[in-house]
């Protein structure tokens, strides 16, 4: 799972990264990290969840817009991204943002 702070992301079926490389990978706690699967309905319809808190290390507001799912931890393969509801800002040392994608089939 990974974030953005892209101004207004937009997400792109020709996307191949996230938000067209505009990936968050400043640190503090907040870089692409792998997510925790639980299964979800198995009945149809079907649903998988992928979910990851993440935990800010810095000092200094951050604001994510936007959030993507890949297949690895390094580079990886784009499978979804999407902008954000609302925005979520980190600020203090030890703030959490939970990140939880429901996948149905």
């Amino acid at each position: 799972i990974a974030l953005t702070t892209l101004a207004s992301p937009t997400a792109s079926v020709s996307d191949t990264t996230c938000f067209n490389g505009n990936e968050y990978a400043s640190g503090n706690g907040m870089n692409r990290a792998q997510g925790t699967y639980q299964a979800g309905s198995q009945v149809a319809p079907y649903t998988h969840v992928i979910k990851n808190t993440f935990t800010y290390t810095g000092s200094s507001p951050v604001t994510f817009t936007g959030v993507c799912m890949l297949n690895a931890a390094g580079v990886g393969t784009l499978f979804a991204e999407d902008a954000l509801g609302s925005t979520a800002t980190v600020s203090a040392n030890g703030d959490q943002l939970t990140i939880t994608w429901t996948f149905t089939h």
